[in-house]
């Protein structure tokens, strides 16, 4: 019984050392340490276009908040839009946390949400994300890629969208596009 008990333990641990992670065709997990977000580590997962390695041309750049559960979705989709001539090509930057067992939870509070509110944890950052975005994120993805960040568009979801529109109104000419899909605008009434 106790082996049996010890093997079940033991179980998530060897069953996730069996499989590699999966990455999605053409894409790529970059990181960036943060010195404005108190060295925080952002994996950056980026998908280029198809004919990116044959062109020299600059692309424009959607940046996906909440890419851990996001950007498989948005790019899924987009995949399926180009294919059919709807949208433009398109880097798709993915932002979302690195780290040892980051919390998304935590860390979508804290990033996200403009105000500081009392029982949630770490509230009240969206300023210094918005610095990072502008200062590392951006610095990074120009020297990095052939990013056209004139043609910049900020999406999220949620705490994602509340993020994009905080984004929108205080600083409307940062991004050309904005999306806020389903934000929570009932944060801090």
């Amino acid at each position: 019984m106790k082996a049996l008990i010890l093997v079940l333990l033991l179980f998530p641990f060897i069953s996730r050392a069996q499989y590699p992670p999966v990455t999605l065709p053409g894409s790529e997990i970059r990181t960036i340490t943060s010195t404005i977000v108190k060295g925080q580590e952002y994996n950056i997962q980026i998908h280029l276009p198809g004919n990116y390695s044959s062109s020299e041309k600059k692309y424009p750049v959607v940046f996906v908040m909440d890419a851990q559960w996001d950007f498989p979705l948005v790019s899924s989709i987009y995949g399926q839009q180009y294919y059919d001539g709807f949208v433009p090509e398109v880097i798709i930057a993915g932002v979302t946390w690195g780290g040892t067992n980051p919390n998304p939870d935590s860390l979508r509070a804290r990033d996200y949400t403009p105000t500081r509110v009392p029982g949630t944890i770490q509230s009240g950052g969206a300023d210094k994300f918005l610095q990072f975005i502008k200062e590392e994120l951006f610095p990074f993805m120009k020297s990095n890629y052939r990013a056209d960040l004139n043609q910049s568009v900020l999406m999220g979801c949620s705490l994602g969208g509340l993020f994009t529109l905080y984004t929108l109104f205080t600083q409307p000419s940062l991004f050309s596009g904005y999306i806020a899909a389903s934000p929570a605008i009932g944060w801090d009434n």
